[in-house]
């Protein structure tokens, strides 16, 4: 949004109203808050959504409409259609819930997308290659409006500072998510309490917010009861996630499914090494930089976390993250983007 700014367009962000909305506006951002439910699929709610997307869309009348999130994707992708938009563009962030869930809601899911993308007017851009050749493959999109761009980009300078230090005591595992059960949580408390059993060497911090909005949330006494320990904090919501890289020593994220993960991508920039599933979005942040595991096993899990506290290799892949960490830029991120909405770099 900045970088278009910066070149003279006139910006508008949509969304629902909360602590960050603020934010558009102190950066000279014309902001408007819609309603939108994020629970299921509920005919009068999508209704609704599209019919204010359409009244804004007519309103406003702008040149490009950049949706990103399932159902602003969806929903927003009709009602830009309806309103004539010339350009539509959708960021695919990741496949979500309902694509992990059993074949009558993935077709459910798959058919919605279908009504609301299957035309060569919108362009999609993917974040991995996994989900880019699934809608390719069942016809949502197609090879020439589909576009991979790895991540929405970090910007690397944040973390310039923070370089590889040996732990002179316990290992500091970082957990920087929401608070979901499909980000491996459940895994990860059964590693944990495994770990108990094996050292004291290691202290573990879960910062990220509680979603109400999404059904696979945990509660907040689910994660007191499990996580409330001498060697276990959760601290909730974390402004300032530079402060919680510089203290971590691994970035741990046992994810079921991802786009590509905001956080691994900020730990590589903070030189972390880090240990996730292999599962698309997340395996593409691993080359030499830490460890890969099988999704949903907490035994894998536990082994990694194991294998972190004694291993003599935390200064290497603290390294090899460093390095990977270029190729997800913000300004690389940018200027890829720019060239989808066709605008010169």
């Amino acid at each position: 949004m900045l970088e278009m700014q910066s070149r003279g367009y006139s910006v508008v962000a949509i969304a629902p109203e909360d602590n960050y909305s603020c934010e558009f506006i102190k950066h000279g951002i014309e902001f408007i808050a819609i309603k939108l439910n994020r629970k299921g699929y509920n005919v009068f709610n999508e209704l609704h959504l599209i019919i204010q997307l359409y009244k804004i869309y007519r309103q406003v009348y702008p040149e490009i409409i950049h949706h990103f999130t399932i159902k602003p994707v969806i929903f927003g992708s009709i009602a830009a259609r309806l309103a004539g938009t010339s350009k539509i563009i959708n960021s695919i962030t990741g496949l979500g819930y309902a694509f992990q869930q059993g074949s009558l809601m993935r077709k459910i899911t798959k058919w919605i997308y279908k009504i609301s993308l299957n035309t060569l007017q919108i362009k999609n851009i993917f974040q991995n290659p996994d989900d880019m050749n699934a809608f390719i493959k069942h016809k949502i999109s197609y090879s020439n409006n589909s576009h991979l761009i790895l991540s929405s980009g970090v910007d690397t300078t944040r973390f310039m500072h923070i370089h590889y230090t040996q732990s002179t005591s316990k290992i500091h595992f970082l957990f920087l998510s929401r608070m979901l059960f499909d980000k491996g949580l459940n895994e990860l408390k059964e590693a944990v309490s495994l770990l108990r059993e094996q050292t004291t060497n290691f202290t573990l911090t879960l910062a990220g917010e509680i979603d109400k909005g999404n059904p696979q949330s945990v509660s907040e006494a689910w994660i007191k009861k499990y996580f409330d320990s001498p060697c276990c904090e959760w601290i909730g919501y974390e402004e300032d996630i530079v402060i919680l890289l510089e203290k971590a020593d691994v970035t741990i994220l046992p994810s079921y499914h991802e786009g590509l993960p905001h956080c691994l991508i900020e730990a590589l920039a903070a030189s972390k090494p880090i240990i996730t599933t292999d599962v698309p979005g997340c395996r593409e942040v691993i080359h030499e930089n830490g460890v890969l595991i099988p999704p949903k096993d907490s035994n894998a899990l536990y082994n990694a976390m194991l294998e972190m506290i004694n291993t003599d290799k935390l200064k290497m892949w603290s390294e090899n993250s460093l390095q990977l960490a270029s190729k997800f830029d913000i300004h690389d991120v940018n200027q890829k983007t720019l060239s989808v909405y066709g605008v010169s770099a």
